[in-house]
């Protein structure tokens, strides 16, 4: 009897504990249902639609949620999409054979990156079929047409010096130049007017005085070096001599022109809009000028030549124009 009831007690404890069992079991497989991702997400809309990216700015993830508010997920096509990033340039390659190809820049912000990869996914949904030729080819612009060369614009100088000429003598000179040069100020002209003082000389029994005033043009050759500068001219000289008497029975006058060439070489100094400087200049009158009296003598006249040739050194001051 003992054992009987010992059973049975057992029995019924276990009839007991039976719905409890039963209950924790359905328990335990409900949350391991729920726990496991079921076959449908798999086969979710969209999931067709690869797209891979090489860097995390932007992800994947973050394009496919871009995307996701501009197409619903049902829209979205079977094809892949790889995207790379490169010097904030973003290309984006849809299709996995002959891939469509598209480039655009970007910023630094990973949802803009973002935003804009979808933007381009999106269009290619609606307007450019999977099977379309291929990525668009970017002609480059036409070359504009070279503009035409700047005229050289001319800097001018204005100056004067005071000097010494030779010729009888040294004797006081002055004169006033201008000076054209082009804009890389190396090679110009130069033009000057000057007078050199009277000079005198002695024919038969009187004294013969003359002034010779000179205008010379020519081409200029100047070199800078910081502050300091060199130069050098060759050109033409024509000049105007006017000669008078004293001391003779009947004191007369008379004047000749004559011309020739004339070269000479400058060093100076420049400080802003100013040039100080020296040169030394050659004329050499091709066309001599003779001083000629009329004499009492057997021979009837007297005559004595001018020099030919003058040799003038000079100081003067220069200034830039504007």
């Amino acid at each position: 009897m003992f054992s009987r009831r010992a059973i049975l007690g057992a029995s019924n404890a276990s009839a007991r504990r039976a719905p409890l069992i039963v209950s924790a079991t359905y328990l335990l497989l409900t949350l391991l249902v729920q726990a496991t991702p079921s076959t449908g997400e798999l086969d979710a809309p969209g999931s067709d639609l690869v797209i891979v990216s090489e860097s995390d700015c932007p992800s994947s993830d973050a394009v496919r949620l871009a995307l996701a508010k501009l197409r619903p997920a049902d829209q979205w096509p079977e094809a892949v999409v790889a995207i790379r990033l490169a010097d904030q340039t973003l290309s984006i390659d849809i299709g996995a054979e002959d891939p469509i190809q598209r480039r655009l820049a970007v910023g630094p912000d990973c949802a803009e990156r973002a935003s804009s990869a979808a933007l381009v996914i999106a269009t290619w949904m609606d307007d450019l079929p999977a099977e379309a030729s291929g990525a668009p080819l970017l002609h480059s612009a036409l070359p504009a047409p070279p503009a035409p060369p700047a005229r050289a614009s001319t800097h001018y100088e204005i100056g004067v010096a005071l000097g010494a000429a030779t010729g009888a003598g040294w004797t006081p000179a002055a004169q006033v130049e201008l000076i054209g040069l082009r804009e890389d100020r190396h090679f110009g002209w130069q033009a000057s007017v000057g007078t050199v003082a009277t000079r005198d000389i002695s024919v038969g029994s009187g004294v013969s005085h003359w002034l010779r005033s000179y205008a010379t043009a020519g081409l200029l050759a100047r070199q800078s070096f910081a502050k300091l500068f060199v130069a050098a001219d060759l050109g033409l000289a024509g000049a105007y001599t006017l000669a008078w008497g004293s001391g003779y029975d009947q004191n007369g006058s008379d004047g000749s022109f004559s011309w020739g060439p004339a070269a000479g070489g400058r060093v100076g100094i420049s400080w802003r809009r100013f040039r100080l400087w020296t040169d030394l200049h050659l004329r050499w009158w091709l066309k001599g000028d003779t001083v000629q009296i009329d004499s009492t003598s057997l021979a009837g006249q007297d005559s004595a030549p001018l020099p030919s040739k003058e040799v003038q050194w000079s100081l003067g001051l220069s200034y830039a124009l504007p």
